[in-house]
């Protein structure tokens, strides 16, 4: 099927049922039936513009305003005539003339007085290849960057490289390479890549987190962790991977037991390890997440709740001792009633404790062992219960409880008489209560814990057994024990490990670099071998990003002031809890310091749904094959080779899967702006993108194609126009016609303009900006060639399309600015600056006549709307707007007898304003 048209005339409440009908006349259709429909309200008509089909072909309506009659056009996509596309030699030379332009940070003059918008993706790991996933990411932070540049901000957009990592490690050993050498090609291969898609990133600042010169300042905040009582060692029992042999945090082991990267079955261990005492911020942490300024945080705002626990309980740190009172160790306990804290006390502890582990079992073992209560120096007893065991019960995710006999309840009678018996208790009479200030600053003043967080919650435990990390800053004396090394000696760098080929070498195989001398005393000592888990070096790169080249500090405050919190982080959902929440750690840690000006480091999160593909998974064995080996019916899909039965779902994409799209692939095929349109159009950024292929075309092309196919056309007309006539010529159509052509492009270039700059700002739905984009294109497209040549409206109107388009489109939007540019005479010589690039113009405004309404809500349900001329709603305050909605019928009469609690006025410039209320009995 080419193409077919079928018109109908209809009612505007009937456009569904005349949808369905015209399906019927198409026999190709059939198994089409579900599709999106794009309504654009405009005019106060409905216009249904573009709907792109969930399978196999493309729909585009137009919707005609005067007798209502739509046109229906059904585009085969494996049958797309070359008429549809640009011509793809001449988009190549166009993206290779303009490619160091697009690449080129060269923003439009600032204002002054204006804050800076940092906008920054996550950086990547430099695993060799960019994916669809990386790009979907770097291209929405691009066209973000792109837009608050044309506005008049200073834009810091950088980009580096999370370079240390167990993948590099193994990957090396396999090659028979050093980890360095590895990872620098890989950072080589993905920066040309990152380059050949054009995006404008701060080169200047790039660094990799394996440069001693940025890891030499991860070991100063360990210092500085140390130095505050943060960082410390203590034995546990933690997550063994062995496949990568090294130590897992509990969050990067998956509910099936596995490890997150090797997938092996993880083992428990009992080790020495470093923690940092994250437990100590979980209060600031978790009352942080209530801070008004963090935008878009949904559903990571509940995750990171859920992980930190309500801090509800006092933790403090109690030394452990044998009877004759030689110190074993010591263990975190915490308490819900912390001002009986004075009181004789029982530590209860599950069999799976550490203490128990290290120290032996049965439970004999450990009435030789006695916990010392902080406050008041008294031995504490322990026993070991299992949860439920004589009527315990132990808070979910705690295998410890303190608990004091005489103060137990009713319902715990049968534990209190449990202890009695087993300990030989007796009373002492009255509790002894203390302040709760007062135990938290004797705590304190002991250096013995004194801070709030929820009884499940766990310090950080950052110690790796591999080469390939930050070392840990920390020499092992005999006589002084642990020793930080001098912030003077700083990097400790790794050594050179050199060719290798087999298993891990750990950092303890290198005694010329183990064995040093004691910074304290100068006595024989030996450097700490464990590296840092690689989330401690993505926990401050943001702050150093800011001051990339300072080689005298990780960061000035007076650098990262201006920028801080970031204005907008982009990356995946998956670091919602473990990335975000240590780099807010960090970031508070560091604020208590005076180190940053501010809390909490990001303000606005944009967390970037998955890119799907459809898989091919054979159900007997779970195999996945690749799209080219299966046989698809309307009944079912079967291997090509085997005729077995083939399940067909959609996950995310990755290379097990055989699902994956090669952008290199695809950059080569459909060029770099189309490319970009592809990962950003058909879906939210937080929503999971399906990416659907066709005969292995992307589905939604034809429908992206077309559009930079109709935008180059309407340009092209223009000059043909301006070209071939004299401006003086005469007018073919009457002047009231030419009038309502000014009006309509008028309107439909303030209302774009208004859209466009709400969508890109406020939703960060760029998938609706290209919907709207291809809007207004279609209201250019068409009109009379009078119009083209005579109109200022037409001019600017287009000029201003162009610059929309501009931060998706960057190539193509040079290529046909130049081409406007270029044509005598110039109406719009005030609205534009024709001497400059497309990239260099200043953002579109809508005119200050032009009509904006305001809504009014009252208890979230809609009272009326007033209109005002964009400038004057531009002025109008919140209580202006509040006297205004007061004198409309609907609001009188929703809160008539009640009083208002509560006003929350959001203004969007040239878009809208909406007036919340809330009132109450």
């Amino acid at each position: 099927m080419d193409e077919q048209h079928l018109r109908f005339t209809v009612k505007l409440a009937d456009w569904r049922r005349m949808i369905q009908g015209a399906l019927k006349h198409d026999e190709e259709s059939k198994a089409v039936a579900n599709f999106n429909m794009h309504l654009m309200p405009e005019n106060s008509s409905l216009m249904p513009e573009m709907a792109y089909c969930q399978r196999d072909h493309d729909w585009e309506f137009a919707w005609n305003d005067k007798g209502h009659t739509v046109m229906w056009k059904v585009h085969d996509p494996k049958s797309m005539e070359v008429r549809d596309f640009i011509d793809p030699s001449l988009k190549k030379k166009w993206e290779e003339k303009w490619a160091t332009a697009v690449r080129t940070v060269n923003p439009t003059p600032t204002e002054d007085g204006r804050p800076s918008r940092y906008i920054l993706s996550m950086f990547p790991y430099p695993s060799g290849n960019l994916h669809i996933g990386h790009v979907r990411v770097y291209s929405l932070g691009d066209t973000l960057a792109r837009f608050w540049r044309h506005r008049g901000f200073k834009v810091i957009h950088p980009i580096g490289w999370d370079a240390f990592g167990l993948p590099a490690e193994n990957a090396a050993i396999e090659r028979g390479v050093d980890p360095r050498t590895w990872t620098e090609e890989n950072v080589a291969q993905m920066r040309k890549e990152l380059q050949d898609l054009g995006f404008a990133f701060d080169w200047n600042r790039e660094f990799s987190t394996c440069d001693p010169a940025y890891y030499r300042w991860t070991q100063f905040i360990f210092l500085k962790l140390f130095e505050a009582g943060l960082a410390y060692q203590g034995h546990a029992e933690v997550n063994w991977d062995p496949v990568d042999e090294t130590v897992l945090a509990d969050e990067q082991v998956d509910d099936d037991g596995c490890s997150w990267r090797s997938g092996a079955k993880v083992q428990r261990r009992l080790l020495k390890q470093w923690f940092l005492r994250a437990t100590a911020f979980s209060d600031s942490l978790y009352s942080g997440l209530q801070d008004d300024s963090l935008q878009g945080w949904r559903d990571i705002k509940a995750m990171q709740e859920h992980w930190i626990g309500k801090p509800n309980a006092l933790h403090f740190h109690m030394v452990v001792v044998k009877a004759d009172r030689v110190e074993v160790g010591n263990v975190t306990a915490w308490s819900l009633i912390p001002q009986h804290l004075a009181n004789p006390a029982v530590l209860c502890l599950k069999p799976g404790h550490f203490l128990i582990q290290r120290h032996g079992n049965p439970r004999e073992a450990v009435q030789d062992l006695w916990a010392v209560n902080p406050l008041t120096g008294d031995r504490v007893p322990i026993v070991v219960l299992k949860d439920g065991e004589h009527g315990i019960q132990y808070p979910a995710k705690t295998d410890s409880r303190l608990l004091h006999p005489q103060l137990l309840s009713e319902e715990e009678e049968v534990l209190s008489n449990y202890l009695t018996t087993v300990l030989r208790w007796t009373s002492t009479g009255e509790s002894r209560e203390m302040s709760i200030d007062d135990v938290i600053r004797t705590l304190k003043a002991k250096g013995s814990g004194g801070y709030w967080s929820s009884p499940h919650l766990r310090d950080w435990l950052i110690s790796r057994q591999r080469y390939w990390g930050t070392p840990i800053p920390i020499v092992h004396c005999p006589d002084c024990g642990a020793v930080p090394v001098p912030p003077s000696q700083l990097p400790v760098a790794l050594p050179d490990q050199g060719t290798i080929r087999g298993k891990p070498l750990p950092l303890s195989q290198f005694q010329d670099w183990v064995n040093v001398s004691c910074p304290k005393c100068n006595r024989a000592s030996r450097r700490e071998t464990d590296t840092m888990d690689t989330f401690m070096d993505s926990s401050w790169y943001y702050l150093r990003f800011l001051d990339p080249s300072n080689s005298h500090q990780a960061f000035n405050i007076d650098a990262v002031r201006p920028h801080l919190p970031v204005y907008l982080y982009i990356g995946g959902k998956e670091h919602g809890v473990l990335h975000l929440y240590y780099a807010r750690f960090i970031q508070h840690f560091l604020e208590s310091l005076g180190m940053v000006p501010c809390r909490e480091p990001f303000r606005h999160l944009c967390v970037i749904g998955q890119v799907m593909a459809e898989t091919f998974r054979v159900e007997t064995s779970g195999k996945y094959l690749p799209a080219s080996q299966v046989n698809r019916t309307e009944t079912g899909a079967t291997e090509k080779e085997t005729g077995l039965p083939v399940e067909v779902g959609w996950e995310k994409m990755s290379k097990s899967r055989r699902n994956g799209v090669s952008p290199s692939a695809l950059l080569e095929d459909v060029g770099r702006d189309t490319l970009r349109l592809l990962v950003m159009d058909d879906a939210a950024p937080r929503s999971e993108r399906k990416f659907s292929l066709h005969s292995g075309i992307p589905s939604a092309l034809p429908g992206l194609e077309r559009w930079q196919k109709r935008l180059w056309q309407t340009v092209t007309d223009l000059v043909a126009v301006r070209s071939s006539e004299s401006e003086a010529s005469p007018s073919r159509i009457p002047d009231e016609e030419f009038r309502r052509h000014e009006r309509e492009m008028r309107e439909s270039r303030n209302f774009h303009v208004g859209v466009v700059t709400y969508e890109m700002e406020s939703t960060l739905k760029v998938s609706v900006v290209i919907r709207r984009l291809v809007t207004f294109t279609k209201r250019l497209r068409g009109r009379p060639s009078e119009v083209m040549q005579r109109s200022e409206e037409f001019e600017k109107a287009l000029g201003t399309l162009l610059v929309l388009a501009s931060p998706l489109v960057p190539h193509l939007s040079c290529e046909l600015w130049e081409m406007m540019s270029s044509l005598p005479p110039r109406h719009t010589s005030s609205h534009f600056s024709w001497d400059r690039t497309v990239l260099e113009q200043r953002w579109p405004t809508v005119d200050g006549d032009y009509k904006v309404g305001l809504t009014i809500k009252v208890n979230e349900s809609n009272r009326g709307t007033l209109e005002y001329a964009a400038k004057d709603l531009e002025d109008l305050s919140a209580d202006d707007a509040l006297e205004a909605a007061l004198t409309l019928p609907g609001v009188q009469k929703s809160t008539a007898g009640k009083t208002i609690t509560k006003t929350r006025y959001r203004f969007f410039p040239g878009f809208k304003a909406v007036l919340h209320i809330s009132a109450s009995s």
